[in-house]
């Protein structure tokens, strides 16, 4: 659980996140960085080649994003803290032995609305969870067979990542593979979180993406297998 007023609370709020959407979703944050032993993780020993010392688990410091499903948490990513452009490791640490499965959350028989971040994910939750399922895929990664099997049930796919050469390109693949998915940018910015910035209304754009398909605004009760 993350405390009030800390700097996880502080970072989950400049991405216009609630104390209960933190909550929902199991979030954490890590005040240091560390590296443990593989045993820990129930990984087996590994050498790294480069030094000849038994390879550890990096564990950064910055915001954490578990992904489960119902058996409990099969991933855990790091939106590292501190994090510069031109900086040698990644924004976003996937720790070792995470198994990548999409981040999702909502409720069958709605739309799903495909986003690269799980914080954005995580954001249009919060604020439109009645009108559609959120699932995050960062460009070029595929919905493995579950999820595509949940994606072809749905009544359609809004697709939005990231307005980008990436996202451009993923948005290919999606409109080969998924025929009822259709591209739903946000109109200012390049992705959802940065909408929100610039003051967009996250449920307006994301009723709107619904309406324009034709669907409907019922509410189900039904839970997500994963979520």
């Amino acid at each position: 659980t993350i405390l009030t007023n800390s700097p996880g609370m502080e970072y989950a709020a400049m991405r216009h996140l609630e104390p209960e959407t933190v909550e929902a979703f199991g979030m954490g944050w890590n005040s240091a960085a560390s590296l443990e032993d593989r045993q820990f993780w129930g990984l087996p020993p590994e050498i790294n080649p480069e030094t000849g010392k038994p390879r550890k688990v990096w564990l950064p410091a910055g915001f954490v994003i578990p992904i489960k499903c119902m058996a409990g948490i099969m991933a855990v990513k790091v939106r590292r803290d501190g994090w510069k452009s031109g900086d040698r490791f990644p924004k976003y640490k996937l720790v070792d032995g995470s198994v990548p499965i999409p981040f999702a959350k909502g409720k069958p028989g709605l739309p799903v609305l495909i986003l690269e971040s799980e914080l954005d994910a995580a954001l249009v939750w919060q604020e439109a969870r009645d009108l559609v399922t959120v699932m995050a895929l960062p460009a070029g990664n595929k919905p493995h067979a579950e999820a595509a099997a949940f994606l072809r049930s749905s009544p359609f796919i809004l697709f939005a990542l990231d307005f980008d050469v990436a996202g451009r390109k993923a948005w290919e693949w999606w409109r080969q593979n998924f025929s009822s998915a259709r591209p739903w940018s946000v109109p200012e910015g390049k992705d959802v979180g940065e909408f929100a910035d610039l003051g967009g209304h996250v449920r307006a754009w994301t009723m709107a993406g619904v309406l324009s398909r034709g669907g409907s605004l019922a509410i189900y009760q039904e839970p997500l297998t994963c979520q």
